[in-house]
């Protein structure tokens, strides 16, 4: 793997009905997001569906917390940015 930097500075957003906001939130950051997620209640729930003001969204999906090979193929794909503009 090369080496590399990322930040990621980190905004929590907690109470109830915030998930109608998502979109909005995601906004402040550009118009691309890669979304890592698990077994998929995200999807299931209409969550990602709410996010209407993205125009590029790169999906990760079945991540297991802490597994080596998973966080692997998070930064494998995060290496790909560059490339794709972001």
């Amino acid at each position: 793997m090369n080496n590399f930097r990322f930040h990621t500075p980190t905004e929590v957003v907690f109470g109830k009905g915030v998930e109608m906001h998502t979109g909005a939130l995601a906004a402040k950051h550009g118009t691309r997001a890669l979304v890592v997620y698990g077994k998929g209640s995200v999807v299931k729930s209409g969550l990602l569906a709410l996010d209407a003001t993205a125009n590029d969204t790169l999906r990760l999906s079945r991540i297991r917390p802490l597994n080596a090979k998973d966080v692997e193929a998070i930064y494998r794909l995060a290496m790909t940015f560059p490339q794709k503009g972001c």
